[in-house]
């Protein structure tokens, strides 16, 4: 038996020890690795980026040299260009590192290094050690256990047999020590640890009936409690069945009304057409009308023509305002994306609102901080047509006499904001929730404003978050309004506006991409509650999720041949989104928040250049289908 355990204690202590140099050797092919990455990556990258063959090999040559490096390649668009080494098919530790240069402002993957390591050679170090330590091991072991076992049976083992005897026969309870002790051991003026041992033996089965006793009410408790789990489990199970009812509804919900919007849209788009084509043709007749070459119209006549040019314009605006909302609504806006100072741009939109102000009496005053300026990345027409917009109300909803001011100045977090402030009849605090709603007009009051049908904030509000922006007011009846639009900077890095160079190509799939980019700037909103942002976060994975069953039923559709690796893309965004958003619950850490917007930025970027844009290809010629299987998804 000793000689057993001693053989065990040296298993136990060489299976350490091997463990041990099991894990430096791992360490050291990490650290390998790590160096490969530290050191090497930057110059492989511009190598590759030059496709410089020369220095390429001579660096992968000198990289295979390294301890347990059997192989390293460089991988283009899933075909090695370059390797050196001979690629293992046993037991080997492989890393795929991304080769990623910075061109123009973004990430470009162009390739990725593949570094092996073969573990046959660790196995084979460990392997003779072991060899080496076993052997010294055992002699050692055995000579010290005949030296133990010759020391225990003379001093411990003659009594421990005795006692083990008394232990295994029906010696009644109350055995007093001094009997026992009396057989076990020779008669000595102290009792021994033996003899102590045995009275603690003695003492100890007193105690195991009383134990037995505690243990039978603990049971009986036990099951009283699993019968009320059991109650509660069920009742947890009937609340979980019921939301995963209320989650499935909701997303036919969200795809019913992706549906009805599209629809709506599309409507909105073509009768605006229809609309504008006889509207110009009134407004040309009318303008001809008005020159009277002939001098054939009387003085009212010319008032009359005056006065149908006057509307048609007012009606020509309000069709443009739902063809704007129409394509913004579809998401099939386009922008034109420049970086641009936007003081004079504001300093012609106040010029154009001038006529507007003067036969009113209200003045306008620009104001701008002491800076130098700055570059804001939008489109000047859009923000151009934004601006306009809260000028003319500012002016249209003013008082004779009354005032606007325009402040422009740079805040803390990389916009630039544009103030409207007016000294108008302001908002009722009812009404202020649904200031940018559609059809929604501000003051209901004739007298006050003759014109507008509430579309003008409503589009302007989905273009400012199109460019990346924010809008928003405070207004106090009887003291006028304040309404202000952040604008991005040119070096904002966390904002995110789409392009026309991110589109795929398919509707359904682009439209998706834009309304994931504004929640993902809706998450970097300034003083956002933790509530409001807690909503968004849960927004964000929901839609996310609605996205992907949307993608992939279109890439089933068209008989897209990665499709079990993009879905497996998928599942990996979610799992991680879900991670970020529990250690976010968990901790209200903001610099969670910041991984979670970094991450999201970067990796929606790369995963539509990089494999959302092959979609289109496939999806050629079947968009009939692909709008029919949506519509049947939609429905279920």
């Amino acid at each position: 038996m000793v000689v057993g355990a001693s053989t065990l204690i040296t298993i136990v202590t060489t299976s350490i020890q091997l463990y041990s140099d099991y894990k430096s050797d791992l360490a050291s092919i990490d650290q390998s690795f790590a160096s490969i990455r530290i050191s090497h990556l930057p110059s492989l990258i511009q190598d590759v980026w030059t496709a410089d063959d020369t220095l390429i090999h001579t660096q992968l040559n000198g990289l295979v040299t390294l301890r347990d490096i059997t192989f390293i390649a460089i991988e283009e668009n899933g075909k090695i260009s370059w390797m050196a080494g001979k690629r293992e098919e046993g037991d080997v530790v492989e890393e795929h590192i991304a080769l990623i240069r910075e061109y123009q402002g973004k990430d470009i993957t162009i390739g990725n290094l593949i570094v092996q390591a073969d573990l046959d050679a660790v196995y084979q170090r460990l392997l003779d050690k072991l060899l080496i330590v076993l052997a010294t091991n055992a002699l050692k072991t055995f000579l010290i256990s005949i030296f133990i076992l010759i020391i225990f049976h003379q001093l411990i083992g003659k009594r421990l047999m005795t006692i083990s005897q008394f232990l295994k026969s029906d010696h009644p309870r109350s055995l007093e020590v001094e009997s026992l002790v009396t057989k076990v051991a020779e008669p000595q003026d102290k009792p021994d640890e033996i003899d102590k041992l045995v009275g603690a033996v003695l003492n100890h089965r007193q105690t195991i009936h009383k134990a037995y006793q505690e243990m039978n009410a603990a049971n009986q408790k036990l099951d009283q409690l699993n019968a009320e789990l059991a109650e509660q489990n069920s009742v947890l199970s009937d609340e979980i069945g019921q939301h995963k009812v209320t989650s499935e509804a909701l997303v036919k919900a969200k795809s019913a009304a992706d549906e009805l919007s599209r629809v709506k849209s599309e409507f909105l788009a073509s009768m605006s057409h229809e609309l504008r084509t006889p509207l110009n043709a009134i407004l040309g007749y009318s303008q001809m009308l008005e020159l009277n070459m002939d001098k054939t119209l009387s003085e009212a006549q010319s008032e009359y023509v005056s006065h149908v040019i006057e509307g048609g314009y007012q009606l020509l605006h309000l069709v443009n305002d739902i063809l704007d909302l129409a394509k913004i609504e579809a998401n099939r806006v386009d922008l034109d994306l420049s970086d641009f100072d936007p003081l004079p741009l504001i300093q012609r939109c106040i010029s154009q609102i001038f006529p507007l102000a003067e036969p009113a009496g209200v003045t306008i005053k620009l104001e701008t901080e002491n800076r130098t300026p700055q570059l804001v990345r939008s489109d000047a027409a859009r923000l151009r047509q934004v601006l306009t917009n809260l000028l003319s109300n500012a002016v249209k909803y003013n008082h004779a006499g009354g005032s606007v001011i325009v402040r422009v100045n740079t805040i803390h977090d990389d916009y630039v904001r544009v103030m409207v402030i007016d000294s108008g009849h302001g908002i009722p605090k009812q009404k202020q929730s649904n200031v940018f709603k559609l059809f929604h007009r501000a003051v209901a009051d004739a007298a006050v404003a003759t014109d507008g049908m509430g579309i003008g904030l409503a589009v302007s509000k989905m273009l400012v978050e199109r460019l990346g922006g924010r809008i928003s007011f405070i207004s106090e009846e009887g003291s006028g309004s304040s309404f202000w639009v952040d604008i991005p900077l040119a070096k904002n890095t966390t904002v995110l506006i789409w392009t026309d160079d991110l589109r795929v190509g398919v509707d359904a799939i682009d439209s998706d991409h834009q309304g994931i980019f504004a929640l993902i700037n809706e998450i970097s909103r300034e003083n956002i509650r933790t509530r409001e942002l807690q909503g968004i976060v849960d927004r964000m994975i929901s839609y996310t999720s609605y996205h992907f069953r949307r993608e992939e039923l279109i890439m089933e559709v068209c008989g897209y041949p990665d499709l079990i690796q993009h879905k497996a893309l998928h599942r990996k965004l979610e799992a991680y989104i879900k991670g970020l958003k529990s250690k976010w619950e968990k901790s209200n850490d903001a610099t969670i928040l910041t991984e979670l917007r970094k991450f999201l930025r970067e990796w929606w970027i790369s995963h539509i250049l990089d494999v959302d844009t092959k979609i289109k290809q496939h999806a050629t010629g079947k968009e009939h289908e692909i709008t029919m299987a949506l519509q049947v998804l939609a429905k279920n």
